[in-house]
């Protein structure tokens, strides 16, 4: 199975078979490979702002001195030009991944020159957060409701792959993971709802985004939610529970989350915006620890 993202034919067919054709159920669970390597680890802007202060350029070359090969600027489409164009500079010459870049669902009906400048921007992929409001829970109480939902993602992926070539013909169509966000204890089913929707979707680019603190906060088994989902898992953000600190500072099962990733038939980003257990240094060195028992660093090779 390829694991690399499909380019334009593949997208147009991939969108007309969901647009026109029944949807096919995708299985839950994909068998691994031993010899695949783990997502890229992406620290994200924060984790070095006590040693290199809130330079993000700056935190962007620290990472890659410790020998991170991403790194998950989730705002970067809220920076000025000139310091997407420093950022997007220092990551080529580091040889970094960047992204995927948070955005709000708002910014869907936003005029076509804004969203066709947003997409122009090189990075990794696009992440949206979706919160379990009432109106979302109403909308897929039922069936009809339900089928409503996810026919508007599928017409939504493909006015997306418009987008993106009309930006750049010559780059393939950057996948859109989305996060289901559930505020109350009550609603936690919407974690698994929400995957089913996207399971539903059956389209390459729509891709799951898991927080592994949310989860877990929430009283879900993180690594059976992972092995559940990974035929769309596409983006996770990984910190460790109790407290939101570096993986290892807990109880979950990290490698069972980094073993899940390569699951998936897509390759992703682990994001790092987790806190760190001690300050400065010491805490720093805990997630590049972690990092390098994973086989998350440039300088790893994977066994």
């Amino acid at each position: 199975m390829s694991t690399s993202p499909p380019n334009r034919r593949e997208f147009l067919q991939a969108a007309a078979v969901t647009a026109l054709a029944p949807l096919m159920p995708l299985p839950s669970v994909i068998a691994g490979s031993s010899s695949r390597r783990p997502w890229k680890w992406a620290p994200e802007p924060g984790l070095w702002e006590n040693v290199c202060g809130d330079d993000v350029v700056a935190q962007l070359h620290a990472a890659a001195e410790a020998g991170f090969v991403a790194f998950a600027d989730s705002q970067l489409l809220d920076r000025t030009s000139t310091q997407q164009s420093t950022m997007n500079t220092a990551a080529r010459q580091r040889g970094l991944v960047l992204g995927p870049v948070l955005v709000s669902p708002r910014c869907w009906h936003r005029s076509r020159a804004a969203m066709l400048d947003a997409h122009r921007v090189p990075h990794s992929g696009w992440r949206s957060e979706i919160d379990a409001t009432p109106r979302r829970l109403d909308d897929v109480a039922t069936l009809t409701g339900r089928q409503r939902v996810v026919g508007s993602l599928q017409e939504f992926m493909i006015r997306l792959s418009d987008l993106e070539n009309e930006a750049d013909p010559h780059r393939p169509p950057r996948p859109w993971v989305v996060e289901p966000w559930a505020h109350l204890p009550a609603d936690r089913g919407w974690y698994d709802l929400f995957a089913e929707i996207v399971h539903e979707v059956n389209h390459p680019l729509c891709r799951l985004s898991v927080d592994t603190y949310r989860l877990a906060s929430a009283g879900i088994d993180v690594v059976s939610y992972l092995q559940r989902h990974a035929a769309i898992l596409g983006h996770v953000e990984l910190a460790d529970y109790p407290g939101g600190f570096e993986p290892g500072s807990g109880t979950l099962d990290i490698a069972g989350i980094v073993a899940a990733t390569a699951l998936s038939p897509h390759d992703g980003v682990i994001g790092l915006r987790c806190g760190l257990s001690q300050p400065r240094q010491a805490g720093l060195d805990r997630l590049i620890a972690a990092a390098r028992h994973h086989h998350g660093l440039r300088d790893e090779m994977w066994a």
